[in-house]
């Protein structure tokens, strides 16, 4: 099946015209539609839903429900920035208003910690700079004033993450979870008989 690249609310119609954004678009589209070790291969999904699997979880635990999403066009309008950029998933869900702080956190940079933790690909320096700025705005929502303050509870939260990752219960959770996001954003690709063929035989190899 065809997966879909979405394109942002947010993005203008001036911006859908720019000649980078039609460019990225039409390489993203190409990029997610192959099935090659060099695009968008089995590892690489099963590590965006990973990342993904974060977020659900511990927003779960928040007692809401998060809203899945697979690819989307966006425009990056930082000023240092200013372009199109691609968001390869995410979650959306709303913040509860009794939730404590560490719970909120947790719900932020699980993502990345998950990563870190039970995977040999932990996320790059952007991914975990987007998920420690929601962070930082969640830490300022609460009333916090100072960067060592941040830290402390970011490093509080992220050792109850850790801590939680060490039983196979759990972990058996994070990677349901994680499955249970996949198979809703990326759809699985139709097997032509040469996938077939090939599949057979490595099913005779076992």
């Amino acid at each position: 099946m065809h997966t879909t690249i979405q394109i942002s609310p947010s993005v203008t119609p001036e911006q859908r015209r720019d000649p980078r954004f039609i460019a990225l678009l039409r390489d993203s589209e190409q990029f997610f539609n192959c099935r090659k070790n060099c695009c968008f291969s089995d590892k690489f999904r099963r590590l965006l839903c990973l990342h993904e699997a974060g977020h659900i979880v511990y927003a779960r635990r928040l007692g809401v429900e998060p809203v899945f999403y697979g690819p989307m066009m966006m425009w990056d309008t930082r000023p240092e920035y200013d372009r199109p950029a691609i968001s390869k998933s995410s979650v959306e869900f709303d913040n509860p208003v009794n939730a404590t702080l560490t719970a909120m956190l947790k719900a932020n940079i699980a993502g990345f910690v998950f990563r870190e933790q039970v995977s040999d690909s932990p996320n790059d320096e952007i991914a975990i700079g987007v998920d420690m700025q929601a962070a930082r705005q969640c830490y300022a929502a609460y009333g916090g004033r100072t960067e060592e303050g941040f830290q402390r509870a970011v490093a509080e939260a992220r050792q109850e993450i850790v801590d939680e990752l060490r039983s196979l219960e759990f972990q058996k959770l994070v990677w349901e979870t994680a499955k249970e996001f996949g198979q809703t954003v990326f759809p699985a690709p139709k097997l032509t008989s040469s996938g077939l063929k090939a599949r057979r035989l490595s099913w005779a190899q076992i």
